[in-house]
């Protein structure tokens, strides 16, 4: 997502477990998991964005918002290889979007840092996507 949206060559993991005091103190927490082998919630955040996002991704045109946009919102679309069409979104401001929904009218709204889950039915062709502050990936089916 941030490869998208700010244009990023790479990104990278610092390292998978926190470093031992042979490291400042400054480099010893940027690990996924704690030194005693507990996953920190960024492994399980992580965890649940590749789930959701699948092996590759190929970009794609994210859904036009139907009417006036959020503030600051950033909207990226990427397709799996099964063609099935993901939409990672936020904004600065939490505000609900309809979008133009897929032929089937279900989608599913992917919260990756909380873990919650929500399913879209289509009104009237339109999903009503609530957009919050923190990243959200919309599965559309």
């Amino acid at each position: 997502a941030l490869m998208a949206a700010l244009d990023y060559d790479r990104i990278f993991l610092f390292t998978l477990t926190d470093l031992d005091s042979r490291a400042t103190q400054r480099d010893q927490h940027y690990g996924l998991v704690r030194l005693n082998g507990e996953p920190k919630p960024v492994f399980h955040a992580l965890k649940r964005f590749l789930a959701t996002c699948g092996p590759r991704l190929e970009p794609d045109m994210p859904p036009a918002v139907q009417g006036a946009s959020p503030e600051g919102l950033v909207s990226i679309g990427w397709k799996r290889p099964d063609g099935t069409r993901l939409w990672m979104v936020w904004a600065e401001k939490a505000a609900d979007v309809r979008i133009a929904a897929t032929a089937s009218g279900q989608a599913t709204l992917h919260q990756p840092l909380t873990g919650q889950q929500q399913r879209l039915n289509a009104s009237d062709g339109q999903w009503r996507v609530p957009v919050r502050t923190g990243l959200q990936i919309l599965v559309m089916a």
